[in-house]
């Protein structure tokens, strides 16, 4: 077997020597905002209008066995901030490198992604509990690590390694902010049985730790093993089963520690059927949470559309703590000559710190062109967690917004939009936010 690094299967047979070398991206913005809200805060605020100026940044360079990728960005905010008069301030930074390197049938990846801005602006939003969201100022920061070692995939015997490490931290000035770590490692040996036989042994194990009052920690480990049956040209079954052991730990007084352990078998039943315009694919499991057992069954369809595609999924969830509940998805595009279109809908059953919540979601985007130097997009978002815990509330988020961009030059553009921001929560006050902008922005490239 061959040590190497990570890339995709056959991208390096497709690529041109056009795809080698080193490339530099530099993107700059400026824009006049007006905001009746800007930290989305409950109650009648003053209206901000202010400056954004952000600079962006992006080095790649290629060979055939290597990638590299660094990238960067600022936005700096100057003028009218709420109720603090005339400042400026950092709205955001982000810093991230991607590492990819395959030699033969091995490969090797590493990802690091950093993003810091104001509470109030956040834009990662399917991760998030409601004590994320309803957030009153400060900074948020994100910093996702993870990489991925595969060694002879080809090989009648392989490895694969996976690691994985999340922080969100909130600084002091964020109220109601809760910081959380998460992280993870998991090592599977897959070995090839037949031509159409892979049996995998793996094992792993991760920890999550919430920085509240309850200072709640749960660490995971799990062993099992997964099978790969290729049945014919078109299907294909999949299936698993592993022993779960949870540990779970609180803090019920000052210096006293509550354990709970939660164990049993979790196990996965699935196929994949290759059709002439698209697949069919379903799976039942059962698994072992923090909240209890959880049972999930879906049944799913994807078409292949003569300007687009459609997926269709169905099925059901239900836990030791919930009742069943209809989970769906639905993922659709369309394209014309002139415009795209795009929707998803889901709903899923998660399971976090030991609650569990009903997770709906709805996105729809198009964009399109007006004339051959103006272009416009829209994007609406709604987020709906319906927690199945009486302990914790519910929350709804509404996003919205609206673009118009029109080339000025070959390289410069100017740009003008509306967005509209709706959060929701039991108990408390709803609060939402209006603001439009117009600026300019410039993108080129360069390689040395």
């Amino acid at each position: 077997m061959t040590l190497g690094l990570l890339t995709q299967g056959g991208v390096h047979a497709q690529q041109t020597d056009n795809d080698f070398g080193s490339k530099l991206t530099l993107r700059f913005s400026e824009r006049l905002i007006a905001d009746d809200n800007l930290g989305l805060t409950a109650g009648n605020q003053p209206t901000s209008v202010y400056a954004r100026t952000g600079l962006d940044l992006n080095f790649t360079t290629r060979t055939r066995t290597d990638r590299f990728s660094l990238r960067g960005g600022i936005d700096y905010d100057a003028g009218r901030l709420g109720n603090n008069g005339t400042e400026g301030r950092i709205e955001s930074r982000n810093f991230g490198l991607t590492y990819r390197r395959e030699i033969g049938d091995s490969e090797f990846e590493f990802i690091s992604n950093y993003r810091r801005n104001r509470t109030s602006n956040r834009t990662e939003v399917d991760d998030l509990t409601g004590e994320d969201l309803i957030v009153n100022g400060g900074d948020v920061a994100r910093w996702q690590n993870e990489f991925t070692l595969a060694i002879g995939q080809e090989s009648t015997v392989g490895l694969i390694l996976r690691g994985s490490r999340q922080d969100i931290e909130y600084d002091n000035n964020a109220v109601g902010g809760v910081d959380r770590t998460s992280q993870s490692l998991s090592l599977s040996v897959p070995v090839r049985v037949t031509p159409v036989a892979v049996i995998t042994p793996f094992a792993g194990l991760s920890r999550s730790e919430r920085d509240n009052a309850q200072e709640y920690t749960s660490e995971n480990h799990y062993f099992g093993v997964s099978a790969r049956l290729q049945a014919g040209e078109a299907l294909t079954w999949n299936a698993s089963i592993q022993h779960t052991d949870l540990d779970i730990r609180t803090t019920v007084a000052p210096g006293i520690r509550a354990l709970r352990e939660r164990k049993g078998v979790a196990a996965n039943l699935g196929f994949n059927m290759a059709r002439p315009n698209g697949t069919i694919s379903g799976s039942v499991s059962t698994s072992v949470q923090t909240s209890g057992r959880q049972y999930n069954a879906f049944l799913r369809r994807e078409l292949k559309l003569p300007r687009g595609s459609v997926g269709v999924q169905i099925g059901a969830g239900k836990s030791d703590t919930s009742d069943l509940s209809p989970l769906f998805g639905l993922d659709w595009t369309y394209d014309t000559r002139r415009a795209k279109f795009g929707a998803t809908v889901r709903q899923q059953l998660t399971s976090d710190a030991g609650s569990e919540s009903i997770v709906s979601v709805v996105s729809l985007k198009a964009s399109g062109d007006l004339t051959e130097t103006t272009s416009w997009s829209t994007e609406a978002s709604y987020y709906d967690y319906d927690s199945q815990s009486a302990a914790v509330t519910d929350y709804r988020r509404l996003d919205l917004e609206l673009g118009l961009t029109r080339d000025l030059t070959a390289d410069w553009e100017l740009t003008a939009g509306y967005r509209y921001r709706n959060i929701d929560r039991t108990g408390q006050a709803r609060r939402s936010s209006n603001s439009v902008y117009v600026g300019l922005q410039r993108e080129f490239s360069y390689r040395p």
